[in-house]
């Protein structure tokens, strides 16, 4: 085959462009970029007719071709990903549109084309940006997806996607905003909240106001850890009425008296978490009335993982997953949350919580208080580490049941769960000939006890875990 078959542009100046090149070389590095130069020249008609075919403009094409010419991948290979691309895509689209699981590249992309996509997609994150797209600022997450599937298209307006007829909204990132454009800003409303709500201050608690209106604000803004916010009013209905109008200045039009009192308790304590998923499922109906898409996509700060979000309830139930950025007093903008998908686990922590008198399984209050506790830390638990699986779910309930009613700290009960349950271990490291086997610990006694106890006689091996791996 002649160059002048497998290139567009004038084959005698890249032929005069080539030798120049070689020329010149003076060690291996530089014949290894004089080969990718002239490998980025054989592939090129392939690429631009692929580009031509997604209505890429020139410096997408150019940034495609240069990942797939410094790839060590063969020219024939190339040939059949990119028709593989042209046709029906790697991608599965099904998969991308499961809520509430996390899902990788390395789950959302068929196995066959694995290699040569990991081999070029960290030259595409880099280069791929917002600003060099057609059709306004198309980010890299929309490229990439757009790139991988023949089904994704992209709609025209930033962050639009069709995914097979689904309108998405991707987020993208760090700090991917959930919610309209345009809403009335926060900045300079707190001395209208603070008129509001300061006569609610009992006297005894005057002191802890600060004198600077800057600390003052920042003591007042939402977030998960809310009882600076609850300690100033002591009242649970005082509380409930403070938190319902900083959340009425927050999202305006929402029924915001309705989170207030599913999130503060009968003490005036407000539970973050509540409010947390509570805010965001708020911006999300906000958000979707709004732009009217059918869902989200939210991926993590190196767009490398994607959670689709349909509804409000899938939102709530995928807030594990974000950790969300509270509109502050000196937001430019209400009615909004920012998340971004966690890579890590969230530390969950066994409860601080006294075994009732009385015995369990009754219908007392203590006890099913007790056990309410209990289920929510297993779940809590099971979520952090993406279990689905009853079966685990319930193991982890039992074991952490008995550990309570045999009077073991909390602080052990977390430790106790990763060695009795597989699910929960974190990868052994092989020991060597020469090291010597740990001695048996109180902890280790504390466990043979809780697994008699709860009907464990050895570890259970996970034949088919319920983990859905990130």
């Amino acid at each position: 085959m002649k160059i002048k078959d497998v290139i567009v542009e004038d084959a005698e100046a890249i032929r005069a462009e080539i030798i120049n090149k070689v020329e010149k070389i003076p060690d291996e590095p530089d014949l290894k970029d004089v080969l990718r130069f002239t490998n980025r020249y054989s592939l090129r008609g392939d690429v631009r007719r692929f580009s031509k075919a997604r209505n890429y403009k020139d410096l997408v094409s150019d940034v495609f071709l240069q990942a797939l010419a410094n790839a060590d991948v063969d020219a024939d290979t190339v040939n059949k990903f990119l028709n593989k691309l042209t046709t029906d895509g790697i991608l599965n689209e099904k998969l991308l549109l499961t809520p509430g699981r996390v899902h990788s590249y390395s789950q959302l992309i068929d196995n066959e084309w694995q290699g040569v996509f990991n081999k070029i997609k960290g030259e595409l994150f880099e280069k791929l940006s917002g600003k060099i797209g057609e059709k306004g600022d198309v980010g890299k997450g929309e490229y990439m997806l757009d790139i991988i599937s023949q089904h994704v298209k992209r709609r025209g307006a930033p962050g639009d996607l069709d995914v097979e007829g689904t309108k998405v909204e991707l987020k993208a990132g760090k700090n991917g905003r959930i919610g309209p454009a345009g809403s009335q800003a926060l900045v300079g409303r707190f001395g209208e909240f603070w008129e509001e709500v300061k006569h609610l201050v009992p006297p005894t608690h005057a002191k802890l106001i600060p004198e600077d209106s800057t600390a003052l604000g920042e003591m007042f803004n939402l977030k998960v850890k809310m009882a600076p916010f609850s300690q100033f009013f002591g009242d649970a209905k005082n509380v409930k009425f403070a938190l319902n109008k900083a959340l009425s200045m927050h999202f305006p039009g929402y029924n915001t008296k309705a989170i207030a009192n599913s999130v503060v308790d009968g003490s005036g304590n407000i539970d973050g978490y509540k409010l947390k998923e509570e805010m965001l499922k708020a911006a999300f109906i906000s958000y979707k009335s709004a732009k009217g898409f059918d869902g989200i996509i939210v991926m993590d700060e190196d767009v490398t993982k994607f959670l689709y979000i349909g509804n409000e309830d899938q939102m709530v139930e995928s807030a594990k997953f974000m950790s969300a950025k509270f509109p502050t007093w000196t937001d430019q903008q209400s009615d909004c949350m920012k998340v971004t998908l966690n890579t890590g686990r969230e530390k969950v922590d066994a409860p601080d919580v006294q075994v009732p008198q009385s015995v369990l399984g009754q219908s007392d209050q203590a006890s099913k208080a007790f056990e309410d506790s209990i289920e929510k830390f297993a779940l809590d638990l099971a979520n952090s580490y993406h279990i689905s699986d009853p079966a685990v779910i319930g193991q982890i309930t039992t074991i952490t049941m008995d550990a309570y009613m045999q009077g073991i700290e909390p602080k052990k009960i977390i430790g106790i769960l990763k060695k009795s349950i597989p699910e929960l271990a974190a990868p052994k490291k092989e020991k060597t000939t020469t090291q010597a086997a740990e001695p048996d610990t109180a902890e280790d006694d504390e466990l043979d006890n809780i697994k008699k106890n709860a009907g464990i006689t050895k570890p259970v091996a996970p034949t088919k875990p319920g983990v859905a791996t990130v």
